[in-house]
């Protein structure tokens, strides 16, 4: 991949990581709040529920998008950490953060693993 390229891609990804660490930063701490009606209190533990799941979302792909940033800066950017492989650009256009090629990423799918972490070519089993 030509340099021109990777530091779209580096812009691009320190773009998403920053948009990320703004949203997480901007948000209040959960409450914990009681209300008197057990029907607003079943309401209020859905919405903390909620509110904690899109934190581990935003979590996993800052893990994402910083491993992918890693990827850049050690010259593997654009290599399948299973195979070694080249991924394809139009997957890489369509999610920059990509850790595999497609076949490897159906492999690891069906294999339980949905997350790389940061420790390069870790697979962990966090369902999203």
């Amino acid at each position: 991949m030509d340099t021109g390229r990777i530091k779209r891609v580096r812009a691009i990804l320190e773009s998403q990581r920053d948009a990320l660490s703004r949203r997480l930063h901007s948000r209040n701490a959960i409450a914990v709040e009681k209300a008197a009606d057990t029907m607003d209190e079943v309401g209020l533990a859905e919405e903390r529920d909620l509110a904690t799941r899109i934190l581990e979302l935003d979590f996993a792909d800052i893990r994402l998008v910083e491993a992918a940033l890693t990827r850049i800066k050690n010259g593997a950017y654009g290599l399948c950490l299973r195979c070694d492989e080249t991924i394809s650009l139009n997957r890489l256009r369509v999610m920059p953060h990509a850790a595999f090629c497609v076949n490897c990423q159906e492999a690891a799918e069906r294999d339980g693993a949905h997350e790389v972490s940061v420790h390069e070519g870790v697979t962990s089993s966090l369902v999203a």
